[in-house]
């Protein structure tokens, strides 16, 4: 019992961080600088001022837009991030013709007037708002959702609630299925007999916070996803390999890493790998300096 209060009360602890939008973009950047490259050739008026306010079950929500291509990204970020995240997206998405809309996900940033994050229950729920205004507004000839991290974890909660139809591709990246057996894992893994313990107590803990106890997606459910990627690296120590190693052999489309890296940092430290993949899932390819003026 006094380990399940544990493990749920840093859970909570985090959840109850405030990051602030100079938090993210200053972490950003110093990622950034420590893998060469910069952001100093992109076009950061999108983050200026929002592109629409857009109403939702819970409140008003500032959308915020990058580019101006057809084939529109969706990016829903996870815990301690918020819409300035999406900074490092702007690269690929610029150089593809490809439209990036961010905003603060479900207690994150201003959302934050919504309540404390779920860890993709009510996430979910947003992002059903999100999608539904851009499909009508925008008008994209293809649309994408990218979940990181609790992003993910709430695009296998938005799929497991609304389905797999409602846009072209997702992209999972270390998402995950269990957040439950994400904390049972960190907070239990060394400690055998109190794993047992863990499903008797941090449940009851789990359901009094409104976190979510079932998987949003059951196994066997996976091989019907055939429009969603999982991205995964063996290195991860917050969403764990051995959550991912679960559901391998349902997974339809998965991409491991050719090198261990840090969660969710695909996109830092092996771009060109990254990129890579991103192109032959989304199927598009980068736009050369002819076709840019062409388009202008």
């Amino acid at each position: 019992m006094i380990l399940s209060l544990y493990v749920w009360s840093q859970i909570k602890k985090k959840l109850a961080r405030k990051v602030s939008y100079q938090d993210s973009l200053d972490f950003e950047y110093q990622i950034a600088n420590e893998n060469g490259y910069s952001f100093d050739h992109l076009d950061l008026s999108g983050f200026d001022k929002e592109y629409k306010t857009i109403n939702t079950r819970f409140g008003d929500l500032k959308l915020f837009k990058h580019g101006t291509g057809d084939t529109v990204i969706i990016y829903c970020h996870g815990i301690l991030s918020n819409n300035r995240n999406a900074i490092k997206f702007l690269d690929y998405c610029y150089s593809r013709n490809i439209t990036l809309i961010s905003y603060d996900n479900f207690g994150w940033g201003e959302s934050d007037k919504f309540g404390k994050c779920t860890l993709g229950v009510k996430e979910a729920d947003l992002l059903k708002d999100v999608i539904d205004f851009v499909k009508q507004d925008l008008k994209p000839k293809k649309l994408v959702v990218y979940g990181e991290s609790m992003g993910g974890g709430t695009v296998y909660s938005f799929i497991g609630k609304y389905g797999n139809k409602i846009a072209d591709k997702f992209i999972v990246d270390a998402g995950y299925n269990s957040f439950l057996d994400i904390a049972i894992q960190s907070g239990f893994k060394k400690v055998w007999y109190f794993i047992y313990l863990a499903y008797l107590f941090l449940p009851i803990l789990f359901k009094i916070s409104h976190y979510p106890v079932r998987s949003f997606i059951k196994k066997q459910d996976f091989k019907n996803l055939d429009n969603v990627l999982h991205l995964q690296s063996t290195a991860d120590s917050l969403v764990d390999y051995k959550h991912f190693k679960k559901h391998f052999k349902y997974l339809k489309n998965k991409h491991v890493y050719s090198k261990g890296i840090r969660h969710c940092m695909g996109i830092d430290y092996l771009r060109d790998e990254h990129y890579k993949v991103l192109d032959s899932w989304i199927k598009v390819k980068k736009v050369t300096k002819k076709q840019k003026s062409n388009n202008n």
